[in-house]
């Protein structure tokens, strides 16, 4: 009988399940709670390759100069696929409340150097999805391991990509600056009746300039404005794969920010204000990574200027849904 496709081998599952002793050469007898311990991590390590392996393959779709609708409908299908998996694993963070601090005073005094902040994968997925923050020597511990690059060869990670998409998209014509003459208007009507806060008040391309002395990551312009007409054109058939990229993307982003929160709650209530194993900083290190906005905060800032409209939205003139659908058939 041909065992090569056998499932305990197809699945390296001797190998696998060999590997909850306490790391290599450990010749002791690991704890009771030390195995749910180790496994938590092993599978979060294991969905981390699975999302920078859609991530990866969203990027690149992303970077074509035309993203036509069938890269599209492929671009949503991973997008659900890491929002799922990033929702799982969010959840079965929960497991580690099953450890009381005690259990995992226990289990700490065997970790050694051992550290989360060594996860190269982890911060090779708050790479791709455009996170820019360095992580100094007291976050990461001084055995921390090197993290190789996840940039595409094409030098973009998920913001990069969105954002060039959007810029690519056909909303440059003479209905839509029309369209765009009528927002400035209602912008300007706003501002004067007092009906939107101070910094709000400026043109959504000068509003965005504004941003850019804030923190984080900022849209350009015409990204900015392809953003607001997909959102303006709710439930276009012309534009609803790509609100779609757009609700999944900014969901994403929420989940991860969720989950750096959920993992500082987690080590709060195991060590308190202790500093962390592997000489990071502990919990102190942990905040100062969180964030309060994620990545892609101007797509959510984009709800700001629908208002304008009085939930009276615009008809999408028959000329840009036209041309939409032309561009994402792969015509233009």
């Amino acid at each position: 009988m041909d065992h090569k496709g056998a499932y305990n081998q197809y699945l390296h599952l001797e190998t696998i399940l060999s590997c909850q002793n306490g790391g290599e050469g450990n010749k002791r007898t690991i704890l009771h709670d030390e195995t749910l311990f180790i496994v938590v991590h092993q599978v979060q390590e294991l969905w981390f390759k699975v999302i920078l392996h859609e991530l990866k393959a969203i990027v690149d779709l992303l970077t074509f100069q035309n993203t036509a609708n069938e890269r599209l409908v492929t671009v949503v299908k991973y997008l659900d696929r890491v929002k799922s998996i990033m929702r799982l694993s969010l959840d079965q963070l929960c497991v580690l409340d099953l450890l009381s601090p005690s259990d995992f005073t226990r289990i700490r005094s065997e970790l050694g150097t051992a550290s989360g902040g060594q996860s190269q994968q982890f911060r090779q997925v708050e790479r791709i999805l455009g996170y820019r923050t360095e992580v100094s020597d007291n976050q990461r511990g001084p055995n921390r391991d090197s993290t190789p690059s996840t940039k595409q060869p094409s030098g973009y990670d998920l913001f990069d990509g969105v954002q060039c998409w959007l810029e690519g998209l056909p909303l440059e014509g003479s209905a839509a600056r029309k369209l765009w003459r009528e927002l400035l208007k209602r912008l300007s009507r706003a501002a004067s009746e007092k009906l939107m806060c101070h910094d709000r008040t400026l043109a959504p391309g000068a509003w965005v300039c504004s941003r850019k002395a804030q923190p984080g990551r900022h849209l350009s312009r015409r990204a900015f404005r392809s953003a607001l007409f997909l959102r303006l054109f709710n439930g276009s058939p012309a534009t609803f794969l790509a609100e779609s990229l757009l609700d999944s993307v900014i969901e994403i982003d929420a989940l991860f920010v969720r989950w750096r929160a959920r993992h500082i709650q987690i080590a709060h209530r195991m060590i308190g204000s202790k500093r962390g194993t592997g000489g990071s900083s502990g919990l102190d290190g942990l905040k100062s990574r969180i964030g309060l906005e994620g990545s892609f905060a101007d797509l959510s800032s984009v709800s700001t200027f629908l208002a304008l409209w009085d939930n009276k939205k615009p008809t999408m003139p028959s000329s840009v849904a036209e041309e939409i659908e032309r561009y994402l058939a792969g015509a233009c």
